[in-house]
């Protein structure tokens, strides 16, 4: 069997552990995180159909000891992901039937990925359910995730994914923050008092939501850097796609297409200026020849890099505080807060002589009740939507009683949905 049966099939074979495909499918994921760069694990789902299996291809297929998806990678048609420090090439682990593969985010390579699950559903008589199989992507937005997505004909799957039953891509330092606050927080008061279990439930729901949180948990970091400026030094340190050093944007954002031929896809800005031919002509390297329309794409990425800071190379790349009303460079902590502040929104004093009546009437005191449903004004319009709708209404008591009611509208879809909609336009 450890002969015949290859590495990345975790099951079944002496000193193999059910976890090591937890631990690897880790390790790429990190990889892909600490590296930023864009990949795909497609997470298959096999109908269970035992008779429809050919027998002569599985019998014929151990009989020679090859394996079809390996041989995909040895020939070049998959590209896989190179892991740990000695860099072995990864497209795919197996456990029995629960397969998960690794893929550039690439549209030409899932293509190619599902071309050869389509020639191994009709080799071997095993079928994919792609209806129960999911995508999920590290570094792609989530356009391209659904284009994926709907290409393999699957669910798109945020991290952590669940493989074998345990998390992929849960974020280990959240669980150290957890363990050093949140759990630590009530043990002196505990100490004396005994918890209820509704405040035990309630702890545990935060932890759990901080601990599975996804990106919008994080806001307050995404918020420090996108506030910081890159100040180009020699080069070394920034990656020409992957940082902000160039104008306000990421070029592997605004050159997409060119972002995924390229070959160098983490070369630093310094690895791109060597290979410049002359001090305006960039020698970029790509996996193919262009074609027309982007050719015309990196005219413009050429115009965008023609206004980009000159290098600086007796000095280091630096990161810089760009939110500072004194124009210092340097963070400080009053800087951030009055940063904070001005987001908040303007500070309005209203003066003795503005008029505090309803501006549709003239009659009531302004408020979000009268003006959003009480006034004749605001009433009218209601009242000839619901007209349209063959319904007669009671004006609400607020807005609150309002959209409580409205939610209890028994439509069919897709008339559901825009009933939903209604009480937004009108408001």
């Amino acid at each position: 069997m450890p002969s015949t049966i290859g590495d990345t099939q975790i099951a079944f074979i002496e000193r193999r552990n059910i976890v090591d495909g937890v631990f690897i499918t880790n390790e790429v994921v990190d990889g892909w995180k600490k590296a930023k760069q864009q990949g795909l694990i497609i997470k298959l789902n096999f109908e269970k159909a035992f008779d429809s299996v050919n027998w002569e291809f599985l019998f014929s297929l151990m009989s020679n000891f090859g394996f079809w998806l390996n041989g995909a990678l040895n020939l070049g048609i998959l590209h896989g992901f190179s892991i740990g420090v000695n860099e072995v090439l990864l497209s795919h682990l197996q456990f029995a039937d629960k397969s998960i593969l690794f893929c550039e985010a690439d549209m030409d390579e899932v293509v190619i990925v599902k071309r050869l699950l389509r020639c191994f559903e009709v080799l071997s008589g095993f079928r994919i359910n792609y209806h129960k199989s999911v995508v999920c992507g590290i570094g792609v937005n989530d356009v391209f995730l659904h284009a994926f997505a709907k290409l393999l004909n699957c669910k798109v799957q945020s991290l952590p994914l669940k493989f074998l039953g345990l998390p992929l891509g849960a974020n280990p330092g959240r669980l150290t923050l957890i363990k050093s606050v949140l759990s630590s927080l009530p043990v002196y008061y505990l100490s004396l008092f005994k918890m209820p279990k509704g405040v035990a439930h309630e702890i545990e729901k935060i932890e759990a939501a901080f601990l599975w949180g996804g990106v919008h948990s994080l806001n307050t970091f995404h918020f420090f850097l996108e506030n910081c400026q890159i100040k180009v030094g020699d080069s070394n340190l920034i990656r020409f796609w992957h940082d902000k050093w160039c104008g306000s944007a990421y070029l592997k954002d605004e050159f997409l297409s060119l972002f995924n031929l390229s070959a160098d896809k983490n070369g630093s800005l310094q690895q791109f200026y060597a290979r410049k031919t002359n001090t305006i002509v960039w020698n970029f390297p790509y996996r193919r020849v262009l074609y027309a329309w982007e050719v015309a794409a990196e005219a413009r990425l050429i115009i965008t890099l023609s206004s980009a800071p000159h290098l600086s190379l007796n000095n280091a790349d630096s990161l810089v505080w760009s939110s500072t009303a004194s124009g210092s460079s340097v963070f400080f902590v009053s800087s951030l807060y009055s940063l904070c502040n001005s987001l908040i929104g303007p500070h309005l004093i209203i003066s003795n002589n503005v008029s505090p009546l309803c501006p549709f009437c003239k009659m009531a005191p302004e408020s979000a009740s009268h003006v959003l449903s009480h006034c004749h004004f605001s009433w009218t319009i209601w009242l000839s939507v619901l007209y349209d709708w063959g319904l007669c209404w009671c004006i609400s008591q607020s807005v609150t009683t309002l959209f409580d009611w409205w939610k209890g509208g028994k439509f069919k879809r897709p008339l559901k949905k825009f009933w939903g909609a209604i009480p937004l336009v009108v408001l």
